[in-house]
Parts: structure tokens; sequence; C-alpha cells
């Protein structure tokens, strides 16, 4: 197959970013938020974001750009609505700040307080804004406030900055966040050492994987030809039938360390009768993670597709799945629901209907023994192709030697982003990785040596690989208002009304509540509901403590 080049393939994901990733809005001329710059030296990163936000001490502001002599600038549209305005800035750092032709300010603190500008007259409409802060001493800190006679105080609004499409589609560098995304839910640091410790996410533990598990799914999940191929992040080695047979019979001889548990009875309450599964799916959250074609372009850390979960795990495993998850998988992600027992038989019962065929079976707690040889030769290619790297196994530890850090790459088409794997030197290929928008990234890294990332810009990325915004409006991202609404338009009971499926939006969420109530929060542990009238919950996650 021939590639396409370069640049009309960046052209290409621009182009569809307009329409997928910026939430666009009723004028085609301009889409939501401003083009940020990240400077240092020669080093140069560019993305879309949506606040004018900026804070780092002594670490890097992005991948590659220091902060000591780093600086940011954003470049965009204001949507003007009041004539006369005065701009507060919490700033650290040297600023510059103009609005169309007028310079609006132009200072620098040594240490972070607050400044203003005078009160300017600005004409109503879209008027050019562009923000410089540079460094000082490798610290910077900046949050954009306004004030007019008709308002007090308030953060500058995100849904009143834009950028035109032109600088989209003409600018390929602005997939290079599209392509960290890539970087960071492929794995890609798991086999190379770009940091000195790996930041993603780990595959699921391999020991018992195979427990309640369709082994025809097994077997075309290692053929990379089950029903979820084209989104799945797990890369495509090239297996022949008889090796995805040898992978799959060592794979079923690791024992689970754990049993299923049964799939809930379900007991009805005449006076308040429980939702049936698929209501449960679409009432509780489920949605906001698991969507319906959702594709690497949109969402990167999209959860599974579940329409073909029933032809895939047993109903016994789906049970423990909602009940236990980390008995399957001490390193799991999913988010646990505050359900009953009937409710989780309920979802088993409706989860286990898609894209089950009647001759479908499952792999039990006592399976039959494959001879020793086969099971030797797939632990040899487990091995050799370095699952260890991602995936927890018994006896096997992971292996990076002779993998190139990624720091000095000369090849931006070869290796794990040819389209094709290389079995001989063990390099798979990746299907659902968009290419073009990680060699952005990936070049945007040579001859940079590691520095730690911010840590407001690594909680962002929580959010991010965690889809808090599947669920929660924010800024410019409308969380789950759309799925919601198709949902309250199909259910009983809500006469096309969702607002009973919407959670609060977490747009300036940290004025509103206190560290320790976020801490208790962002993690489900909070004391009861304030808003007992969502049907849709919010899930106990299993956070690491920094995450948090």
């Amino acid at each position: 197959m021939r590639s396409r080049p370069l640049s009309t393939s960046l052209f290409l994901v621009a182009l569809v970013l307009c329409s997928a990733v910026v939430q666009a809005d009723d004028f085609d001329e301009w889409r939501a938020g401003l083009v940020a710059t990240y400077r240092n030296g020669t080093a140069s990163v560019q993305r879309v974001e949506h606040t004018v936000f900026a804070k780092a001490a002594n670490t890097a502001l992005l991948e590659g750009i220091s902060s000591n002599g780093g600086e940011i600038e954003w470049d965009g549209y204001l949507l003007v609505r009041d004539a006369d305005l005065q701009f507060h800035f919490w700033l650290q750092g040297e600023l510059e700040v103009r609005i169309g032709d007028q310079l609006i300010y132009q200072g620098q603190r040594a240490e972070a307080g607050w400044v203003s500008s005078e009160q300017v007259t600005v004409d109503y409409g879209f008027q050019r804004i562009n923000v410089k802060l540079k460094c000082v001493d490798a610290n910077a800190e900046l949050k954009v406030y306004w004030s007019a006679d008709s308002y007090p105080l308030e953060p500058l609004p995100s849904h009143q900055l834009f950028h035109d499409t032109e600088s989209v589609i003409n600018n390929e560098q602005l997939v290079w966040d599209l392509g960290r995304q890539h970087f960071e839910s492929h794995r890609c640091d798991r086999c190379h050492a770009i940091n000195p410790e790996t930041e993603s996410v780990p595959a699921p533990a391999l020991w018992g994987v195979t427990l309640g598990m369709n082994p025809v799914w097994l077997k075309q999940k290692l053929l990379n030809l089950h029903a979820e191929s084209k989104t799945s992040n797990m890369p495509n080695f090239g297996f022949t039938e008889e090796e995805a047979d040898a992978i799959a019979a060592y794979l079923i001889g690791l024992e689970s360390p754990s049993q299923l548990v049964s799939v809930p009875e379900v007991k009805q309450d005449k006076k308040n009768p429980i939702p049936s599964g698929e209501v449960l799916l679409g009432t509780v959250g489920c949605r906001g993670c698991h969507r319906e074609n959702v594709t690497p372009l949109t969402n990167p850390f999209a959860a599974p597709d579940l329409s073909h979960i029933g032809a895939k795990r047993s109903p016994e495993w789906l049970a423990t799945w909602l009940f236990r998850p980390e008995r399957l998988n001490p390193q799991h992600e999913m988010p646990v629901f505050k359900l009953s027992a009937s409710e989780r038989g309920q979802l088993v019962d409706a989860l286990s209907k898609l894209g089950r065929t009647d001759d479908v079976t499952f792999i039990g707690e006592s399976p039959d023994r494959p001879s020793n040889a086969l099971v030797d030769q797939g632990r040899d290619l487990v091995k050799k192709f370095r699952c260890a790297n991602c995936h927890k196994i018994p006896a096997i530890e992971a292996d990076r030697r002779g993998m190139s850090t990624l720091r000095d790459v000369k090849n931006f088409t070869g290796g794990c982003l040819s389209e094709e794997p290389n079995k001989e030197l063990g390099q798979p290929t990746f299907p659902s990785v968009i290419r073009p928008t990680l060699r952005v990234y990936l070049q945007s890294l040579q001859k940079t040596e590691f520095e730690p990332v911010a840590e407001t810009e690594l909680g962002r990325r929580v959010m991010e690989s965690r889809n808090c915004l599947g669920c929660h409006a924010r800024e410019r991202f409308p969380g789950n208002a759309h799925v919601a609404r198709t949902i309250a338009e199909q259910l009983e009971g809500f006469d096309g009304h969702p607002g009973e499926l919407i959670p609060p939006p977490l747009t300036a969420i940290g004025d509103k509540l206190l560290d320790s109530a976020l801490q208790k929060s962002v993690a489900g542990e909070q004391e009861g509901l304030r808003q007992n009238w969502l049907r849709v919950q919010m899930p106990k996650f299993q956070h690491a403590s920094e995450d948090r």
C-alpha cells in the first residue's frame, strides 16, 4: 500500500479536527479556543487551548519546552460584548497583552500576584487578541480575568475565545496534542524509554485473562480480526494462525488468581421496580466512556465499544467485573458504580446479549490443558514480542533492551509507524493510530532531554485518560450532553428531557470547592448525594494519590 505524503495526511487530519476535536460554533469561520505556541530557543510546540492559563515552577511547560527561558503565546480572537473593559492578571513572569491595535498591559512580576490594566474601550465583535508570557527564573504563572460596569471580576470566558478555521487547516503543527494522546493511549513509552519512568496506564494483566473469554474471540484478537480491531489500541504483530494458537494456549494455561462470581438474582420490588439493564446502561453513566462509533480521532482514550461484549465475555465474568474488577485485573481503571445486586444482574443480562450468538462458548475455570509443546511455543512468542512491556505476566519481565528512546529518530515512516508489521525485528503496527499526528509529536522531541512536566498539565492529562469529560462539561467541551439527549429521546419516562442524565459541569470547579472536597469528589468518595435527583452516578475511581 502506498502511503500519502505527510503534508497531505496532516491536511486531512486537520480538516477533520475542525469538525471533530475542536467544538465548532454557529460561525463556519471561527473555531473554539486560542492557538497556543510554546517556545524555548528553537524548540516550538502548538496546540489549541480554551483558557489563557499557565503554571510552571522549574518544570517543563510541555515536553521538550523547558520553563527556563520558555515562553507561551496565545493568539486568536476575543468576542467582545461590552465596550469598556478592565483586565486583571494573576501573574508571575513577563506579560504583554494586545487586543486589536491596543496594548492592554505590559509588565512583569518576580513573584505571583495581582496586576490590572487601565480601563479600555474595545469595539464590539470579534477582536484579535494576543497574549505573550515569558518565564522568569524558570517560573511562570498566569490566569486572565476581566470586569466591566455590568459584571464583576470573572475569568476570561472560554466561550468567547476563538481562532479562525484557516489557522487549523494550514498549520500541521496543531495536531501535536493529538499525537501526544496517541503516544500515551497506545503505550509507546512502555517499549521506548522516552522518560525515566513509564507514564502510560498498563494494559490488562494476563494471568487469568482468558477466564470467561470466548476462545474464538481470543484467537481473532491475536490475529487483529476481532470486531473492535479498527478502534483497538492493541498492536498488530502479524501473527500466523499457528502462532495465534500457540499464544492462546499459553494464555489459557496461566492460572487465574480469582474465581468468578455468580450472576446476581434480580429481585423486583413492585413499588419501586428496578429498571431494565438497557435503561441502566443509558442512565447510570456507562455511555459516558463506552460509546458507539467513537474513533481514535475523536477520543484516543475511549473505553471499549460494548456492541459485541456478549460475544467476548461470559455473564459470570461481567458480573465479577461490575462488582470487583480488581479480582480480574489489579491494575484496572474501571470505575465502580454504587449498584444493588439486582441492578448488577439487570446490567449483566443486557450486556451479555450484545453481539452474542447462540453457539458462543466461554473458557471455564478448569479448561482443557493444551500440550506442553504448544504452551512453550506460545511462551517463547510472548517473550520475543515483549508482551510483558505492556501486560503484567507471571515470571516474564519487561524488556526494553535495544529499543530507541525516540529522541533520536531519523525515519518517521518505518518501525512501529509503518503500515505493516516487521516480525523479524519484532516491530508491530498500530491499526488505530493516526500516524501523521504521532510523527509531529515525535519530531518535536528530537534532540531534547527529559524534564518533568508542570503538575497542572499532568492533571489535565489525568482528566483525559480517565475520560472525565466524557460525562462532565468543561469549558468548550460538552460532556455527555449529546449522548444524554439521545438517551432521553429513546427511553421511556424522560419525554426527551435529559436533565437527570447530565452531571455538574467542571468549569471553574476549583473556584467552587475546597481542595479537600475535590480530593474526595474526583475519586467518588463524597459523602451522600447533594443532587439526589440525578440518575447518572459519580462512580468510585482507583486513583493513585498523585493523580488526585
